[in-house]
């Protein structure tokens, strides 16, 4: 069914907004798994089981999410009601605790997820496997699939992006204008809180991360700290190496990306409109309204979850 938001909720801010604070998000119960990772470190996967022999959704978090996110447990209990089991792969630090190492995580850091992925897809046997990412972690997947096509397991019969930072500058450059310096503010209170636990934690990165934890902007901090502790020269370096946009026409497995022309930060820039439709296996579906991660319709609260979850199922050829 074609996106249409409420007449009273076309605004790109308000879209996205209210589907953070105000669109009601279930209860969700999780069983956490710690899975321990091959460079001595952990990352944490919530399950949430459905019935048995049914498919399975993995799912990446944006940026300082977490299972917890209301998008997140919108699209588990919609999940769940269809007897789809669902696993949200934390990020590392986005799970309530703190990882080993002084590296965490970025848009195109795969390797937490190349290693999980097939764990989880090798214990549903037959049954397919699905992968969904939101913004940031839409980045993550579509990374994974398009620079590790020989390893993604065979029953991973598709994907979903949302609102996903394909070409990663813009962004960075677009949370810092007007309104969008909000969520830019949210973003850097929760990365300033965990880059002084890393500073304390790490002593030989101590004075970089009171330095990050002095920056106003995202990409200040990813110029004073994601890219040095991650191994790029700097914040150019990072963003041009870590975007998807370059992997997408590699992509095999059947993916749909989903983007909203008036996102507030994920601009236009950031979605690679030719590479997307000269990748084979790829659907772009542009919408005219719904925000970041928003797409509230005036059709059916579950809008989003619906188009996800019956576009995986009906378009990408599921083995049950």
């Amino acid at each position: 069914m074609p996106f249409q938001p409420p007449a009273w909720l076309r605004n790109r801010h308000a879209q996205t907004l209210w589907a953070y604070l105000a669109q009601p998000a279930p209860s969700v119960t999780y069983h956490r798994e710690s899975i321990s990772t091959p460079d001595g470190d952990e990352v944490d996967l919530d399950w949430s089981f459905g019935e048995a022999g049914g498919p399975a959704v993995l799912i990446c978090h944006g940026l300082e999410g977490n299972s917890d996110s209301p998008y997140v447990r919108r699209l588990v209990a919609r999940a769940n009601s269809r007897g789809w089991t669902a696993a949200v792969l934390h990020s590392r630090t986005c799970s309530g605790r703190p990882n080993r190492r002084v590296a965490s995580y970025h848009s195109g850091y795969i390797t937490d997820l190349q290693h999980v992925c097939p764990l989880v897809a090798q214990r549903l046997g037959e049954r397919p496997l699905y992968l969904v990412g939101y913004s940031l972690g839409g980045s993550l997947v579509a990374n994974y699939l398009g620079r590790c096509v020989d390893e993604v397991p065979g029953n991973v019969r598709g994907a979903f992006l949302c609102s996903a930072p394909l070409n990663l500058a813009p962004g960075a450059e677009a949370l810092r204008e007007g309104f969008n310096r909000v969520y830019e503010l949210k973003f850097l209170l929760s990365l300033r809180k965990k880059v002084m636990e890393k500073g304390r934690a790490h002593q030989a990165w101590r004075s970089a991360a009171e330095a990050a934890a002095r920056v106003r902007s995202l990409r200040d901090f990813d110029e004073t700290w994601t890219a040095p502790v991650h191994g790029f020269i700097d914040a150019e370096d990072y963003y041009k190496k870590a975007s998807a946009a370059p992997h997408l026409r590699a992509i095999q497995v059947p993916t749909r990306v989903l983007h909203a022309d008036d996102d507030p930060f994920i601009i236009d820039a950031c979605v690679p409109v030719d590479d997307l439709r000269a990748a084979a296996s790829v659907t772009y579906t542009p919408t005219k309204h719904g925000g970041h991660v928003g797409f509230v319709s005036q059709s059916s609260p579950w809008w989003l979850e619906d188009e996800i979850l019956d576009w995986l199922y009906r378009r990408a050829r599921p083995l049950v």
